[in-house]
């Protein structure tokens, strides 16, 4: 099997009842339920799973400045160090 998509019996992991399970043990109901809040808060840009969507991307936006101010800063010493080069000849 390529995805997980696999479906087996068991018992929900949010609501308990005895249902045919997804590969994250939520049964379809409670998987359409969490989707639906998921779309909510992020519509209305409040929430738990907003906040941690806002929190990812500005923890991947601080990266992204720190791969770009060190690329800035190697991007110095190799000019400084071809001036210094060609002042010595």
């Amino acid at each position: 099997m390529d995805k997980k998509t696999h479906i087996v019996a068991g018992v929900c992991r949010q609501c308990g009842k005895n249902k045919y399970l997804s590969v994250r043990g939520l049964c379809y109901s409670c998987g359409i339920a969490n989707r639906r809040l998921a779309a909510n808060e992020m519509r209305a840009r409040q929430g738990p799973i907003f906040e941690r969507w806002q929190a990812s991307m500005i923890k991947s936006g601080n990266k992204i400045l720190q791969d770009i101010q060190l690329a800035r800063e190697r991007k110095q010493k190799l000019a400084d160090s071809q001036r210094q080069m060609m002042e010595q000849q």
